[in-house]
């Protein structure tokens, strides 16, 4: 058991060296045409060892965890464009937003405008036949 400890232990202690020493890579070579080339290679041929190492179970589990790890990052570098802080662009989305939500709005009121209409008044028009079902 002391040596299963260890052996985790050196392998989350050699996770982090890893991870610190590709994130010094692609900070050094931010000049260049692709700085995260030798990271990315890196990282990529260490998922790949592990994999190997991967039961049908836990294939599943990885390639499900990488299924939605996949696209929130997608959805996230989607999102954060150089034109999401653009005034113009916050103004026309914040537009559409209270367009929505006073059309959502309106399907609530009676009459589907703001400002005309108001509770309902009654039963409206009953039908005598069906009033007489409910009168003794």
């Amino acid at each position: 058991m002391r040596e299963f400890v260890r052996s985790l232990a050196d392998f989350s202690w050699g996770l982090t060296v890893f991870a610190v020493s590709q994130s010094a890579k692609i900070v050094n070579g931010l000049p260049t045409s692709e700085p995260t080339k030798t990271a990315r290679e890196s990282f990529n041929a260490t998922t790949t060892t592990m994999k190997e190492q991967f039961d049908a179970i836990d294939a599943a589990a990885f390639n499900t965890g990488k299924t939605i790890q996949d696209a929130v990052i997608d959805l996230t570098f989607n999102f954060f464009t150089p034109n999401t802080f653009n005034p113009a662009t916050i103004w026309n989305t914040s537009q559409n937003l209270l367009r929505w939500g006073v059309g959502i709005a309106t399907q609530f009121i009676p009459g589907g405008q703001i400002g005309v209409g108001g509770p309902p008044i009654g039963w409206g028009p009953v039908n005598h036949e069906d009033a007489e079902l409910f009168h003794q």
